[in-house]
């Protein structure tokens, strides 16, 4: 089962002083199953997690989307996988024709 759609306006005001949609119009907010289409076809991510230290670690990754969550890899070896193990914080972005994402949450071992 997928995930419910995050609310329309949350990935949009947030990085705003001003809290007002932006765009402004909301008939030009991106639907979330559009946004989710392109993010899985985007095919290339960077991955942040949380260093002990408190500094953002990111790297690229392969990863895709299944059933709403995007799925990669790691070993608990890995600063990734110790990152996570420590703080499930996390963030992946992705360039599209048209728009770059930002997907902000906290991971799960799966």
């Amino acid at each position: 089962m997928a995930e419910p759609a995050p609310p329309r306006a949350e990935n949009c005001t947030n990085q705003y002083d001003d809290n007002v949609l932006h765009p402004p119009d909301p008939a030009l907010v991106l639907d979330w199953p559009d946004a989710l289409a392109q993010l899985s076809a985007a095919g290339a991510y960077w991955f942040a997690t949380v260093h002990p230290a408190g500094r953002p670690h990111g790297r690229p990754v392969f990863a895709v989307w299944v059933d709403g969550k995007l799925c990669t890899t790691t070993s608990p070896a890995a600063r990734k996988g110790r990152n996570l193990a420590l703080n499930g914080q996390c963030a992946c972005t992705a360039a599209t024709d048209g728009i770059d994402f930002v997907v902000e949450g906290t991971a799960a071992e799966i």
